[in-house]
């Protein structure tokens, strides 16, 4: 499995290096992949800088309508709150963490 193109939009309009660790600048970007598979990652990442991190992900397999797979984690968040019903041997996954350096818990990681 390969990654074919990464699309990056920026979801945060007063995103601003000059004011984001803690003055509401903060960079969220939004992430969707294409696989060489067909099927899609997005990523939301709405962390707050230096208040922490907040990353939702999402892995649609070619021809659905929907994901099947999905997570919700981060410091922001009580342990409780992490969501992920991702399988553990998840291919997709080391593809993420090789190309955008994020660590996306699966099943296992939040039990």
């Amino acid at each position: 499995m390969k990654i074919v193109s990464i699309l990056e939009k920026e979801q945060n309009d007063y995103a601003d290096s000059s004011t984001c660790r803690n003055g509401g600048g903060y960079f969220q970007p939004l992430y969707t992949i294409a696989l060489d598979n067909g099927a899609t990652v997005v990523i939301s990442d709405t962390s707050c800088g230096d208040f922490g991190s907040r990353i939702s992900a999402t892995y649609t397999p070619d021809g659905a309508t929907e994901p099947t797979e999905s997570c919700y984690y981060g410091s922001m968040l009580r342990d409780d709150e992490w969501e992920s019903d991702i399988p553990d041997d998840a291919e997709w996954l080391d593809l993420i963490w090789d190309s955008l350096g994020y660590n996306i818990p699966t099943v296992s990681d939040i039990e």
